[in-house]
This record gives structure tokens, C-alpha cells and sequence, in this order.
């Protein structure tokens, strides 16, 4: 049997603000317990457009868990225990239950830690957040906090400390971020330490997100009474579920964007 060498988990849909080491009220102890081994990304959001993780991965044995008994089937351990692959990838339904998340990751720990003399380096995500949160009141667009803000956790053997990288980044990133940690660590620490954007943008099929750390504006396609309506700005990170739409308290941010494509108060540039 041969070590894999990188271990991706994917989520279809888990929000950031699910998890105990981003905030979440939730008990996640076994993610959190990955994210104090590892560099945790808080500024993550997620794009329609970019890739699945899954096309990113080479020669990958990869196996779906759609409920929490999946991971005691014994076809799932000697699959996840024997394969010859350097990676495996896991794919979590978006029908697996909120408090069954922290069980899945537990388990496939375990499974690692018992049963490899090498661990892997481990790459954890999620394809989008929850489209609607019922503990927060929540934004509706595909854009909004609670569907793009989602977890991005990279925990290596080779690490000797916890990070929490607080650059504003997007899922398309990982065209990068997977062929760095394939390579080595040190490519993985280069990629990394480069990331120094202060505005993103991220889209769904109706709306474009701008986001920097003071600001969140949404352009949602629109067409006649609604036109007028398709700016909505909200400041970040106070209002972090966009409870109060402020674009007509600045007009001047959004002239300045519209002019310039800078999200930001004139004056701060």
C-alpha cells in the first residue's frame, strides 16, 4: 500500500459560518482540531465559474458520502485504506444533515491516523455555502455572505504552526493552490504568502460580487422597474449577513465603482 499524498475534502454545500473555528456557534471540534494544524483561509468565497475541485486533482480515487452510515460501509475502508493512488478525493452531499459535517470529518481522520504511517497533506472545502441560513437572516442572493463564504482549510504534515490567512481570495484560486501542494510544501508556502488582493470578484448566473474587506456590492442582471434596484451595497464586516442595504447612504462609493471599478470611498485611495 502506498501513502496518498494529498486527501481532498469537498463539500457541495457547507457555510463557514457552520464551523467553530470561523465563528460558528455549531461544535465542530474535529475540524477545528484540522484547522489548529493548518493554515485556515477566512476570506474565501465561492464562484459558479470556478473549477470542481474534482477536474484539479490528478490520478485520484475519488468516492461520494451522501449520509453519515456511508463511512462505516466496509467497501468505503478498504477502498479509502488500500487504494494505490496518491490522492484521494471525498465528495460530501449537500443532503448530508448540519450535525453530521463535524462526524464525516472525524471519521475520515481516524481512518488516517490509525491506519498510515504518513499522513497526508489535507485540502478542506466546499463547493458553495447555504443558499439560506435559518439561524441568521440572510441574504438572498447567490452571492450574499451566507451562499459564497465558505471554508478553506490546508493542514500538511510539514506544518509547524497555525495560520489564519485573512486574504481576500476565490474558489478559482485553486487552479493554483492544488498543482502547488502536488509539487511541494515549499511551492504551497509560495502560493500563499503571494496572495495580496484587496478587491475580488465572484459570480453566479444573475449577480457579480465585489468584495473588499470594508465593502460588499452586488450586481444582480435586471431589467425595466427593476433596473434601479440591481446595486445593492452593504458594509463589511459589521453587517455580515447584508441586513441593511446602505447604497443610498453612499452614494459616493458607488459613483466611485461605477467610474473606476475601485470598490472604496474616493477619498481612500
Amino acid at each position: 500500500m502506498s501513502d496518498m499524498k494529498l486527501l481532498v475534502i469537498l463539500f457541495e454545500e457547507l457555510s463557514a459560518s457552520a464551523l467553530g473555528c470561523y465563528g460558528g456557534r455549531r461544535q465542530t471540534p474535529r475540524i477545528d482540531s484540522l484547522a489548529a494544524a493548518g493554515d485556515v483561509f477566512t476570506m474565501c468565497f465561492a464562484e459558479e465559474s470556478s473549477p470542481d475541485p474534482a477536474t484539479l486533482v490528478q490520478s485520484s480515487s475519488s468516492v461520494s458520502v451522501n449520509h453519515i452510515d456511508d463511512l462505516d460501509h466496509p467497501d468505503f475502508s478498504s477502498n479509502f485504506l488500500n487504494d494505490n493512488a496518491e490522492t484521494f478525493f471525498i465528495r460530501v452531499g449537500a443532503q448530508l444533515s448540519g450535525e453530521h459535517v463535524d462526524q464525516v470529518v472525524g471519521k475520515l481522520l481516524d481512518l488516517i491516523t490509525n491506519d498510515r504511517s504518513i499522513l497526508p497533506t489535507i485540502l478542506f472545502t466546499a463547493r458553495r455555502g447555504l443558499i439560506q441560513d435559518s439561524e441568521k437572516v440572510a441574504s438572498r442572493s447567490p452571492v450574499g455572505e451566507s451562499a459564497a463564504h465558505i471554508p478553506l482549510i490546508v493542514a500538511s504534515p510539514e506544518q509547524t504552526q497555525s495560520r489564519r490567512r485573512n486574504e481576500l481570495i476565490t474558489t478559482t484560486n485553486l487552479r493554483e493552490l492544488v498543482p502547488a501542494l502536488y509539487s511541494s510544501f515549499e511551492e504551497y508556502s509560495a502560493w500563499r504568502d503571494s496572495l495580496h488582493r484587496q478587491q475580488i470578484e465572484y459570480r453566479s448566473d444573475n449577480a457579480v460580487a465585489t468584495r473588499t474587506r470594508d465593502w460588499l456590492l452586488i450586481q444582480t442582471d435586471a431589467e425595466g422597474d427593476d433596473a434601479e434596484n440591481c446595486i445593492q451595497l452593504y458594509r463589511k464586516p459589521e453587517d455580515i449577513w447584508e441586513v441593511l442595504e446602505v447604497a443610498d447612504q453612499y452614494p459616493q462609493v458607488v459613483e466611485h465603482f461605477q467610474e473606476t471599478g475601485i470598490l472604496s470611498f474616493p477619498s481612500e485611495i
